[in-house]
Order: structure tokens, then C-alpha cells, then sequence
């Protein structure tokens, strides 16, 4: 691989681990399963948005809907 490659693949990283500290700092106490799937949306849909910005909440507000959703079938 080159430099320039290795480099690329470095500041994107660091990138994304700013992303997730940054996501990790805000306080989501109280907010509601909606909330939580919008703020899922939002942080995948940043540039720099990775799995690793989600938050447990986040997955347990998604499995939750998933879940309801198959009831509904």
C-alpha cells in the first residue's frame, strides 16, 4: 500500500473516533425510543458516522422496533 493510502485510511479513522467521542458526550437520558432511531439515522448518516458512534440505547431502540414491526406481519 502507499503512504498516501496509509495516510487516507489514518485520518479517516481518526475521523470517525472524534465522531464517536463526540456522540458519546451527549446526554440521552429521558429521550424517547423515537429519539433514539432519529439520532441512530442521523449519526450513520454523517460522513464520519460509524457503528462505533452508536450508543447501546440506540441498538436496544432499533431492535425494539424491529421487533415491533414483526409483530405486525
Amino acid at each position: 500500500m502507499s503512504d498516501q493510502f496509509d495516510d487516507q485510511l489514518a485520518a479517516a479513522m481518526r475521523r470517525q473516533m472524534i465522531h464517536s467521542t463526540a456522540s458519546l458526550t451527549v446526554d440521552r437520558r429521558g429521550w424517547t425510543r423515537k429519539q433514539w432511531v432519529d439520532d441512530a439515522k442521523r449519526l450513520m448518516g454523517d460522513i464520519d458516522g460509524a457503528v462505533t458512534s452508536l450508543a447501546n440505547g440506540h441498538v436496544t431502540a432499533m431492535l425494539a422496533t424491529i421487533a415491533e414491526l414483526e409483530d405486525t406481519e
